[in-house]
């Protein structure tokens, strides 16, 4: 018999007898990319793998129910297409992505195109991994309704798009499956203003994950003050060349700033101020032409660890900047000469308080004609 999903494809659905339900998945693709995305159609769709194992506990194993384990493991090899590195998750039933699939299993996937049921679940495993029943606002979320009208998403041509969720109360860890938008998401905001109340507070329990290095579409990235620690990966800013905007300001990032900060190539906001950053700043932070405010500040700590922060010389690099309209390196402990900034015609901010700077103001900021704030206080 002919079954309409709900995007409007026919399929084919066995026939069964009327006093049993049988779940019919659509195979069907989505060919329509959203609005100033890629043409490409979205990857979730594209590698085919089975699962190993299938956790079917929890389903009748008679031959008269062995339909419901067919379509139970009909769409765990959909996810599995999708997400391939899930496939341990899924096999945990106390994981966010395990409890999702329960959800998706639950709630009637019958009618689902593949791209919505994959959706639906990458969205469901987000929440249960942030402890969504906690959150300040979840409208819509975890009903029956379009997943695009859930609060906080948005959708292009019914592909998620932007998750704006900033200090709603999320709590745990960002899950990798929001990778399966790699090539439609742009937006992706989950931070916390400053001064934001605790009651209100985003907070991620986890270090700053690789894997929105998959996200390669990404042009705003909000993760201010949500508490993650650890380093940066070496390539963790290679693989976004549409980035604009990057807020990893305010949590407790350590180490150093690697190289590859010179592959992002399109950035125009980039605040990486109040973390625990150390050593030099990196002269390929030269190669970002197109930065116009740029935070680097409150980088200096002293505690047991000893005295971190940027502790040496300003890079002559960063004389390049010409678009730069805000440079803030204050409270760190760099010294040397005042560096010479005298080509960074557009600053209107400029804040290097809290340092060791040696010298005169060099004659040449004389050129520094829109230039409204500076700030040489110690």
């Amino acid at each position: 018999s002919c079954v309409v999903t709900c995007d409007g494809t026919a399929q084919l659905s066995p026939t069964v007898s009327p006093t049993v339900a049988v779940l019919a998945v659509s195979q069907a693709s989505s060919t329509d990319a959203p609005v100033d995305m890629p043409t490409q159609s979205p990857s979730i769709l594209r590698i085919k793998k089975s699962a190993t194992t299938s956790p079917t506990d929890f389903l009748p194993q008679d031959k008269g129910f062995s339909f419901v384990v067919n379509a139970y493991r009909q769409i765990q090899d959909m996810l599995l297409s999708a997400s391939p590195s899930s496939e341990a998750a899924l096999a945990d039933d106390s994981s966010p992505q395990s409890r999702a699939f329960k959800w998706i299993y639950d709630n009637n996937a019958s009618g689902l195109s593949e791209r919505r049921l994959v959706q639906r679940w990458a969205l469901a495993s987000f929440y249960y991994g942030t402890n969504g029943d906690e959150w300040n606002e979840k409208t819509g979320w975890m009903e029956s309704g379009d997943e695009c009208q859930w609060y906080g998403v948005s959708c292009l041509s019914g592909i998620v798009s932007k998750l704006e969720l900033e200090q709603n109360r999320l709590v745990g860890e960002i899950v990798p499956e929001i990778s399966v938008w790699k090539h439609t998401l742009y937006a992706l905001s989950l931070g916390n203003d400053y001064g934001a109340s605790e009651e209100e507070k985003n907070q991620f329990v986890m270090p700053v994950p690789s894997f929105l290095g998959d996200l390669t579409y990404l042009s705003f990235l909000n993760l201010e003050g949500v508490g993650m620690a650890s380093t940066i990966p070496e390539d963790f800013f290679s693989t976004w060349p549409h980035l604009k905007s990057l807020y990893l300001n305010d949590n407790d990032i350590t180490g150093s700033l690697p190289k590859s900060i010179g592959d992002l190539g399109s950035i125009e906001v980039l605040w990486l101020g109040g973390n625990n950053l150390g050593g030099s700043i990196v002269p390929e932070i030269g190669e970002l032409l197109t930065l116009k405010d740029l935070s680097l500040e409150s980088n200096y700590r002293e505690d047991a660890a000893g005295k971190r922060g940027f502790i040496t010389t300003v890079p002559l690099e960063i004389g390049r900047l010409t678009n730069l309209e805000v440079l803030s390196l204050a409270d760190n402990t760099l010294s040397g000469q005042v560096p010479k900034l005298d080509d960074l015609i557009s600053l209107r901010q400029l804040r290097l308080s809290g340092n060791f700077f040696e010298g005169q103001l060099p004659p040449a900021w004389g050129k520094l004609e829109m230039l409204e704030e500076l700030d040489l206080s110690f």
